[in-house]
């Protein structure tokens, strides 16, 4: 499921900043956005924008936000990031239901057919990025082969695209998961990096790119198909962006590895260096590597367990993101603030980190908590 840009939410408090006569704090779920004094009231509804929407410079709503507006993907907007403001963190963008009548004609629609009670809880659950034409915010890169621009090739579909909720997203996270146990790992800041192979007799093979095989290629081996993918893109072994994937999953020795295990199979892990992402984990110059953290069956459509992913690191002898342990969630924190305030810690080479991500001994679970001190450093 993609991440919910757009949502109607109740406020579930409002807090008063001290010595501020015109702003204060709205609580919605387990987030704080700081909003003009009396625009909201405890227990109304509201429209709640997440942190790297993109909201189009073409809607007149958000002229007030015009002196800000960044140009993206080849159009002008504004992007919601995270800011502090009188020592408070606001993350989001909450505006007033009333000035949604898109949002409010749903809601009309859905009480007469389901009743008052019965379409809130259906409209809390619906996200409205598409129609109010918001879109979440990435960094953008050009693909290049052999010195001449391309369209880039997404990511295939066979293979989930990596993406974790965020713990303020999840309510009623402690009611239902408490007593669960997770797999606790350090949240490394690189690029998410995702290294597949496909058997020659899978059907999937025929949705992927054309290699040239006049040339010696990687991806071609004797028994299958071999790519290396950036978080959305397919990245060819000659693409000028996806020199380090490709350098990385070489070093690593990933193709011949993945062939012999004879499986439709994809590995994802962040690819981290000096450079890539600023180097904010602190690398060596010239060093890059990359760290497992999932393992995703092609053929079951389905993430393996987490000690699955751990043993699958040691066989294939590449590294595995740091794990903390294993550990009931109701032992690591009793609500979102304590996760919050656990994913503070040190990184890899002794840097503040980005965060944890737990995952459920399953796999089928998982989540993360972002460390607010990184946000606000990188403007998130």
């Amino acid at each position: 499921m993609g991440r919910k840009l757009v949502t109607v939410r109740r406020i579930g408090a409002i807090k008063p900043i001290e010595g501020a006569d015109r702003i204060e704090i709205a609580v919605i779920d387990g987030w704080t956005c700081i909003v003009k004094k009396g625009q909201f009231v405890v227990d109304g509804l509201a429209v709640f924008f997440e942190i790297d929407s993109f909201l189009p410079g073409t809607d007149a709503r958000w002229a007030f936000l015009e002196k800000n507006f960044i140009d993206w993907n080849g159009q002008r907007g504004f992007r919601i990031k995270s800011m502090k403001m009188r020592g408070h963190m606001s993350q989001g963008l909450l505006e007033p239901l009333e000035d949604f009548p898109e949002i409010i004609g749903v809601i009309k629609d859905l009480e007469a057919a389901h009743g008052r009670s019965e379409a809130e809880k259906i409209v809390r659950g619906l996200s409205f990025e598409e129609p109010l034409g918001v879109q979440k915010w990435e960094k953008m890169y050009n693909t290049w082969d052999g010195g001449e621009k391309k369209e880039n090739v997404p990511l295939p579909a066979f293979i989930q695209r990596t993406d974790q909720e965020r713990c303020q997203n999840l309510p009623d996270l402690f009611d239902e998961w408490k007593d669960e146990v997770f797999q606790e790992t350090t949240k490394m800041d690189g690029s998410s990096m995702t290294a597949y192979f496909l058997r020659s007799d899978s059907d999937k093979t025929t949705s992927l790119p054309e290699v040239d095989s006049s040339v010696p290629q990687t991806a071609l081996l004797h028994n299958g198909r071999f790519g290396v993918c950036s978080r959305q893109v397919d990245l060819g072994e000659q693409d000028k962006n996806g020199r380090y994937f490709w350098e990385v999953a070489k070093q690593l020795d990933l193709a011949n590895k993945l062939s012999r295990l004879d499986r439709n199979i994809a590995i994802q892990g962040e690819l981290c260096g000096s450079s890539i992402q600023s180097n904010f984990e602190g690398f060596p110059v010239g060093i890059h590597d990359f760290f497992l953290f999932s393992v995703y069956d092609i053929d079951k459509q389905k993430y393996t367990r987490p000690k699955e992913a751990e043993a699958m690191a040691r066989k294939l002898g590449i590294k595995h993101v740091h794990v903390e342990g294993y550990f009931r969630l109701g032992d690591i924190a009793t609500d979102i603030q304590g996760l919050l305030e656990r994913a503070e810690g040190k990184g890899l080479h002794g840097k503040k980190r980005e965060g944890i991500v737990l995952k459920h001994v399953d796999g089928g679970f998982t989540f993360k908590a972002i460390s607010n001190s990184y946000l606000l450093k990188h403007g998130e």
